[in-house]
């Protein structure tokens, strides 16, 4: 089934209740999708301590 790629639908009285697909392996270049925009993420410092700055809309 592996080699044809087919899918195997199961029937019961006439009405399909399962279908059976082949498992497709990934290929040795695909990247994973968990971490695969890491090199993307730049690394700014303490984000989460409260700034010192004051906003405009705080002024009012």
């Amino acid at each position: 089934m592996n080699e044809l790629n087919e899918e195997i639908i199961i029937t019961k009285r006439g009405r399909p209740i399962a279908k059976i697909v082949p498992i497709i392996k990934k290929q040795e270049n695909e990247k994973p999708v968990l971490g695969g925009l890491k090199h993307l993420v730049v690394k700014m410092g303490d984000v989460i301590s409260p700034i010192d700055d004051e906003w405009e809309a705080n002024l009012d």
